[in-house]
């Protein structure tokens, strides 16, 4: 059972997706990548597509194989999406019991944030993340002077 392109671990599996806007992956080395064996395919050592050679893009092609490799020592599977001239999503999906359960933290991990810039858009994105607690000093005002250091250290830019 489960989604086409999913592992049956049900909702116990951890999947980590890489996405590329680059050439894409030929139909027929795709389907390979698909195939369980996986071999003929993009994942094998030193294979690099047509699309790759032809494009005179560098490399050696070993960064699969050796994802493949991982994956496999950790009973895991690889689900390749492309679209020829749009790019690939790579998902790596892990049955969890090899993630080990994490306990609640009873501390604050919330960063502070403290913007020393005059650029509202600066500010904004540093207050994107809802786990950090950003401030603004006022005009003029150093890190130094708005107690985030200790008093002698921090300089004032301009």
């Amino acid at each position: 059972g489960g989604a086409p392109g999913r592992p049956d671990w049900g909702p116990e599996c951890v999947m980590v997706s890489v996405v590329d806007t680059g050439i894409g992956i030929e139909p027929e080395a795709l389907a390979a990548a698909n195939d369980p064996t996986g071999k003929g395919s993009v994942f094998d050592a030193f294979r690099r597509g047509n699309n790759a050679l032809a494009a005179g893009i560098p490399g050696t092609g070993l960064g699969l194989a050796i994802v493949r490799e991982v994956v496999e020592q950790a009973e895991g599977r690889i689900i390749v999406r492309s679209r020829r001239g749009e790019g690939s999503r790579f998902t790596v999906a892990f049955p969890s019991r090899f993630v080990p359960p994490m306990e609640p933290s009873i501390r604050d991990t919330r960063a502070s944030v403290v913007v020393l810039d005059e650029t509202d858009h600066v500010v904004a994105a540093y207050q994107r993340p809802p786990s950090a607690a950003a401030s603004r000093p006022a005009a003029g005002e150093t890190a130094r002077m708005s107690g985030l250091l200790p008093e002698g250290e921090g300089d004032k830019i301009d």
